[in-house]
């Protein structure tokens, strides 16, 4: 969770991209974008598996995308960006033609077809992430990216931000996640430097390390 324009597409494009290829073949990840335009973000999960700057793709793009096909696997759609899919209906049914390994929502909240008219905002992200938790019984790990809300602008530098700041922290949200990530950017940056500086806080985080023998000391 971030607020706008903070880095939530760019770090799951970041992390999204390694995670892909760890994946079985057949496992591909299904991307469901609410954000900006499908082949937007696909450029920018291309810039991070490659770890090139946009001119270095447009310079020569049969290059770079025969190099992203190459790392994940010899499998260019490996990581699959939905387009104009943002129905429950929808989206279930896709998940059960392609099986995916893992599922990111950008964003969970703007997934529709849960609530009824009259519903509150809180009982309709209650159900949203509630079917969320499903999914991941049913396929594998699902990563969501959400908004922060209004008051994490007020928060002091340098901003580690906890649950309460997350839009419908009083909903299920937090209760249905077992880990929450929140980014934070700084709001008085003193240098150019520190602009581009976010810090990362884990409010939540139900999976302690230690491989296959989970210790609660190594819970960070």
């Amino acid at each position: 969770a971030a607020r706008v324009e903070v880095g939530k597409t760019t770090f799951l494009a970041s992390e999204v991209s390694y995670l892909a290829q760890q994946l079985p073949p057949d496992r591909p990840v299904v991307w469901v974008n609410n954000e900006e335009e499908s082949s937007v973000v696909f450029f920018r999960i291309v810039q991070a598996t490659l770890g090139l700057e946009s001119k270095d793709i447009i310079a020569d793009s049969k290059v770079a995308m025969d190099r992203y096909e190459e790392v994940m696997g010899k499998n260019k759609n490996k990581i699959r960006v939905t387009k104009d899919m943002n129905n429950v209906r929808d989206l279930e049914t896709l998940f059960r033609e392609v099986n995916p390994g893992l599922i990111v929502f950008d964003q969970l909240d703007k997934v529709d077809g849960f609530n009824k008219p009259d519903d509150r905002e809180d009982l309709k992200l209650g159900k949203i992430y509630k079917w969320a938790r499903e999914l991941a019984r049913s396929y594998g790990p699902v990563i969501a990216a959400s908004q922060l809300s209004a008051t994490a602008v007020d928060m002091k530098d340098p901003p580690f931000i906890g649950l309460d700041a997350l839009r419908g922290s009083k909903t299920d949200k937090p209760g249905e996640a077992d880990v929450v990530i929140t980014i934070g950017k700084y709001k008085e940056p003193k240098s150019p430097e520190e602009e581009m500086i976010r810090t990362i806080n884990v409010p939540k985080n139900k999976l302690p390390g230690g491989g296959p023998k989970h210790m609660e000391s190594e819970r960070h």
